[in-house]
C-alpha cells in the first residue's frame, strides 16, 4: 500500500511513499488525492511523512497540490516531513509553500531525521 498509519515517538503519523509511482504523474496524483481525502476525514493536526524519493512531478500535479493545500492540508494545520525534494523539487516545494502560506513543512535527508522532527 502506498500509504498507512504508523507510530513513532507514541505519535501516529500517516507514512506516503509515493516512490512506487516515481515517473507516472497520473498515479501520483490520484494517490495525493486520496490522501488528501484520508487527512480531510481526521481531526486538524494530524501528522504526515512524505517520501519523495525519485519521484518526478510536472505542472498538473503542482497545480492540485496547490489546490488541496490550500483547500484540506493548511486549513486543517497538517504538519509534513518530506524526504527526497532536491533539485528541481526544491524549487517547486517552496512555491507549494509560499503560494498556499503554508508553514507546517518539513523537508529532511533522511527518514530518521524528518521523523524526529515530525514526532517531537
Amino acid at each position: 500500500m502506498a500509504y498507512e498509519w504508523k507510530e513513532d515517538n507514541g505519535k501516529k503519523y500517516l507514512h506516503v511513499d509515493y516512490r512506487e509511482f516515481a515517473l507516472q504523474e497520473d498515479k501520483v496524483i490520484t494517490l495525493l488525492e486520496s490522501v488528501a481525502m484520508v487527512i480531510k476525514a481526521e481531526p486538524p493536526g494530524c501528522l504526515i511523512f512524505n517520501n519523495w524519493e525519485g519521484v518526478a512531478v510536472g505542472r498538473r500535479f503542482m497545480n492540485r497540490v496547490k489546490e488541496l493545500g490550500k483547500a484540506i492540508f493548511v486549513p486543517r494545520n497538517t504538519l509534513v516531513a518530506n524526504i527526497g525534494i532536491s533539485g528541481t523539487k526544491t524549487i517547486l516545494a517552496k512555491a507549494y509553500d509560499t503560494y498556499t502560506g503554508n508553514k507546517n513543512n518539513g523537508y529532511f535527508r533522511s527518514e530518521r531525521e524528518a521523523l524526529d522532527w515530525l514526532t517531537r
